[in-house]
């Protein structure tokens, strides 16, 4: 940003109310403009009419700081907002469960989901309840415990399917479709990765189909993988080794490469495509750079039951 656009948006943020200045942080935190989006909520602290919406604010600069992985004052205020607002109490949780997830301590994250969803039930709010049912299931997915994530994502299935859910989502259908396409999708994940193959396959390819119906392609990529997976344990090999190279071509983030790659290559073993399979553990391989056997195991070993997917 040049020093005259900053001049700018200073005498902007100036004029505006703290209400107003809350809801351009958020409208700046949604399109993942975060930094942009602090000072609209330095600004709206210092005018703050109140205690609470100072709270709700502290909330808001917090899921940035989240978001960034620092570990600011607003984010140690969380467990005291918690306590003290218990109308506040599931948006608080939601984001310190968020930051121990990223840590990697799961059993503390999975504490705080647990609390914002007593709160969600507490206060009626179907939506927040729904959205927190998704994340217990992801949280419990990545602590490798699949049978637990099915109950949660089965739940959140149910409440989207409800008639309070038609009027929650009367505005944003599209919204609705995609929590359905994305809770579906992970509850096929499960039955893939606990030896149900056929019923992970009939679900992925529903979740695709939402997907493609409620513009969520961005999605699509991790049902692809999944149902290679699928596949693979039931020995269709041509159809699996196609879903991983979709998935891999539709890849957005690193995990999904590796596991592409991953798949790739002991599919293409096992089809006795030694070159194929060369190109894909190599490849996989450089992502552990500090692991130069990494090859010469997965040659070695199947570590499909081993590996978790969505870590």
């Amino acid at each position: 940003m040049t020093w005259g656009a900053w001049v700018g948006v200073t005498m902007m943020i100036e004029q505006m109310t703290s209400e107003e200045l809350r809801k351009e942080g958020l409208r700046l935190y949604y399109a993942n403009a975060l930094e942009e989006a602090l000072p609209f909520f330095d600004r709206a602290l210092a005018v703050a009419p109140d205690a609470q919406t100072r709270d709700l604010l502290t909330i808001h600069k917090a899921s940035i700081h989240v978001a960034l992985r620092t570990n600011s004052p607003e984010v140690q205020a969380l467990p005291a907002i918690m306590m003290r607002r218990p109308e506040l109490r599931s948006l608080a949780a939601y984001h310190l469960a968020t930051k121990f997830e990223n840590e990697k301590e799961f059993k503390r994250a999975r504490f705080y989901l647990e609390m914002g969803l007593e709160a969600a039930r507490e206060s009626g709010n179907l939506r927040l309840e729904t959205s927190t049912r998704i994340d217990l299931g992801n949280l419990c997915v990545y602590d490798s415990k699949p049978e637990e994530a099915m109950g949660y994502y089965r739940d959140a299935l149910e409440a989207l399917s409800g008639e309070e859910a038609d009027a929650i989502f009367d505005q944003t259908p599209t919204e609705r479709q995609l929590w359905v396409a994305m809770a579906t999708q992970n509850l096929g994940h499960c039955h893939v990765v606990t030896d149900q193959p056929e019923e992970g396959i009939v679900l992925l390819q529903r979740a695709l189909e939402m997907f493609a119906a409620c513009e969520g392609e961005a999605y699509m990529a991790e049902s692809h993988l999944d149902l290679s997976i699928g596949y693979f344990d039931l020995e269709q090999y041509d159809l699996a080794r196609a879903h991983a190279e979709t998935g891999l071509a539709g890849a957005t983030e690193d995990r999904q490469v590796r596991n592409a790659h991953y798949l790739l290559g002991e599919i293409a073993f096992t089809q006795g495509d030694t070159e194929a399979a060369e190109h894909h553990f190599d490849q996989l391989a450089r992502y552990y750079p500090d692991f130069p056997q990494l090859k010469n195991l997965l040659f070695a070993i199947d570590l499909r039951k081993m590996v978790n997917f969505k870590l």
